[in-house]
């Protein structure tokens, strides 16, 4: 349901192949491909952002999501708890990666019983092979404690 210009489509693209899947086109893009993604029962697997999950959540599904990888926004655990409502048996990981060095690095499985009262899911940690380091302007490693910005 995402332009194939889009980085969050490389996702969708490869990992259902890489998986031993197979891809359903949509057309249109956007908010029609998305109702169109609610209402077919063969899709099981998707990968949108927060604000694509409160669409498809407001169109009352009928697919039946088994893994969701959110990624693109903050990944807020009210929307996560809506989403295991609405789709008990699916499988969520928050994915983040800068778009200009790559789609995702870092990834976490989120669960229903894991997530506590935090305000957002975690993104996690590097995925295999990848190691991340946070650093200030001038490409120093900021004191313990303090996020760099």
């Amino acid at each position: 349901f995402s332009a194939l210009t889009f980085d969050l489509t490389v996702t969708s693209l490869f990992v259902p192949l890489l998986a031993g899947g197979r891809l359903v086109a949509i057309e249109p893009d956007g908010p029609s491909g998305l109702a169109e993604i609610a209402r077919r029962p063969d899709v099981n697997w998707c990968k949108a952002t927060p604000s694509h999950l409160e669409l498809l959540l407001r169109l009352e599904p009928t697919c039946e999501l088994r893994t969701l990888i959110v990624g693109g926004e903050a990944f807020r655990s009210r929307l996560a708890r809506r989403i295991w409502k609405a789709f008990p048996r699916v499988r969520v990981f928050n994915e983040y990666g800068p778009t200009e060095a790559v789609v995702g690095c870092m990834i976490h499985e989120a669960g229903p019983d894991a997530l506590g009262d935090t305000a957002d899911v975690p993104i996690g940690r590097p995925a295999p092979g990848v190691a991340l380091s946070c650093g200030t302007p001038a490409v120093n490693p900021p004191p313990l404690g303090v996020m760099s910005a």
